[in-house]
């Protein structure tokens, strides 16, 4: 059934008590409400299957542990490439253990409306968000949406190609003969990572000398 992805629920107020912002995702600037949200979007923006974000997607009523009637708002719903629909639900790991009483019925409604609705329901926290990889999402973050240098590229895909496993320095120096144009090639050349057209081990910080292989065309 799925939800519509063009207006939140809730709009992000602005305020002295919590860290709010945006973050681009596939063109779109999506609110957040705190640091771990940011880098959610962050860990979104670079995630090649994400294809939609809407922040503050829609409101849930249900009753809280004292029999309350209370409503409830997930922080994001996430739309995929295979058109599968998430509603996510981001906290610190601290705050589900010392808040798990309050979060309970919060989280049962937002499983019960994603099930009625033929949606996921996932919680995270930052020990997914902020996994070792973490750091070079946010590095290659800055080359996603570099304009594209067909000519560039094409050469360093070339010299990675023929290498089958080759580094970022070996790459640039099969490619490009004088320090110049070798210079010029690394942003590209982190483009192509950044985009998934060069493979390499996001686990491990990237460097120059990074193993990296180039993507079946």
């Amino acid at each position: 059934m799925g939800l519509d992805l063009r207006l939140p629920a809730r709009i992000i107020p602005m305020g002295r008590r919590s860290v709010t912002g945006r973050v681009i995702v596939r063109g779109k600037a999506i609110g957040c409400e705190s640091n771990l949200e940011h880098d959610f979007l962050v860990r979104l923006a670079m995630d090649p299957t994400v294809a939609d974000v809407l922040e503050q997607p829609v409101t849930i009523p249900y009753v809280d542990m004292k029999g309350r009637r209370s409503r409830y708002t997930p922080d994001f719903l996430v739309r995929y490439v295979c058109s599968r629909q998430t509603l996510w639900e981001v906290k610190f790991a601290d705050e589900i253990k010392t808040e798990r009483k309050r979060l309970k019925a919060r989280l049962i409604a937002g499983r019960s409306f994603a099930a009625e609705h033929g949606l996921r329901f996932r919680l995270t926290t930052e020990r997914l968000i902020r996994a070792p990889d973490f750091k070079n999402l946010t590095f290659l973050r800055g080359f996603l949406e570099n304009h594209e240098e067909p000519v560039v590229e094409a050469a360093i895909l070339a010299a990675i190609r023929r290498e089958g496993t080759s580094t970022p320095r070996q790459a640039i120096d099969t490619a490009f003969s004088n320090d110049a144009d070798r210079q010029a090639a690394i942003a590209p050349l982190w483009r192509l990572v950044a985009n998934g057209i060069v493979i390499a081990d996001l686990m491990h910080p990237l460097t120059m000398t990074s193993p990296i292989s180039a993507r079946d065309p």
